[in-house]
């Protein structure tokens, strides 16, 4: 004999898909595509750097070996955001060379104090260490608390010798993670 269904035991079947899909939805804080950022007066001088603009990537022009450097303001915070503990950085990126150091992107997460323009320099970072076309990396865990400071996120194009290999920036995000 079947015992009859509970209220309770209904609800909780028709919630639990919706509950999965929440953990998942909502764990973006903020992003920019590589386009978005703004390059430093000095990447503008150097002529080095194109945008490619149906795409929103930044990569080098010609044989340049000069840094570029780029700066993400982070603002519009996703609001819907379960903190979660603790935040990640995530860069993406194309990397000819992963780990080792002939081409590198890397961003950091920097910030200000509201009260008193205090500068951290290094909220978290994240490197470029893996191979390929479209790859992404992860720092550290990074506390953040957008009351009290001003983020935003620097990200530096690295090229030690001229290369018709490609090395680009793609985007970055901040995201939340669960401990």
């Amino acid at each position: 004999m079947l015992k009859p269904w509970t209220f309770g035991t209904v609800l909780a079947l028709l919630l639990m898909p919706s509950t999965v899909l929440a953990q998942r939805v909502g764990s973006v804080y903020w992003q920019s595509n590589g386009g978005g950022c703004v390059p430093t007066d000095k990447t503008i001088r150097s002529q080095q750097y194109w945008t490619v603009t149906g795409a929103g990537r930044v990569k080098y022009r010609g044989n340049g070996t000069q840094p570029l450097v780029f700066s993400c303001p982070v603002s519009n915070i996703n609001s819907n955001v379960s903190g979660g503990g603790a935040t990640i950085l995530r860069l993406f990126y194309q990397d000819p060379d992963g780990s080792e150091d002939a081409f590198q992107v890397e961003a950091t997460l920097k910030s200000f104090a509201k009260s008193n323009g205090a500068y951290n320099s290094e909220v978290c970072k994240v490197t470029s260490n893996k191979t390929g076309q479209w790859q992404d990396s992860i720092s550290d865990f990074c506390r953040i608390d957008m009351g009290k400071n001003i983020y935003w996120v620097e990200v530096k194009l690295k090229r030690t010798r001229p290369s018709n290999s490609v090395v680009e920036f793609n985007g970055v995000s901040l995201e939340s993670r669960i401990l």
